[in-house]
């Protein structure tokens, strides 16, 4: 591996990780307890995401390393099939009702001390 591929893949892995989301908004509300308690989730939701690119790599280079030109052409075709079938379910749907019921969720709290 070149410097520059490990660079353009350090640039791409930030660039995952970095944009706002349900798990940086888990690990900042588990910080505000206190710094141990977010690098903990931070760790575990790295953790997670490690082994999922893992089973990923392992599960599309043997699917790749057996499949012909013409399979492979039919894994990519498949694939963005259900991209598009995704945009359609999400376009068709619509906005959401008024008046629907709201989710309660509460995050840590932090204990003060006074």
């Amino acid at each position: 591996m070149s410097l520059a591929q490990w660079a353009a893949g350090l640039l791409l892995g930030y660039s995952l990780a970095i944009p706002p989301g349900p798990m940086n908004a888990l690990i900042a509300a588990w910080s505000l307890k206190g710094f141990k308690h977010g690098v903990a989730v931070g760790a575990g939701a790295m953790t997670a995401d490690f082994v999922f690119m893992l089973a990923t790599w392992a599960l599309y280079r043997e699917l790749l390393a057996a499949a012909s030109a013409r399979h492979t052409a039919l894994f990519y075709a498949v694939g963005a099939a259900f991209l598009l079938y995704l945009a359609y379910k999400i376009a068709a749907a619509g906005p959401p009702e008024e008046g629907g019921q709201e989710l309660a969720v509460e995050g840590p709290r932090r204990e003060h001390e006074d």
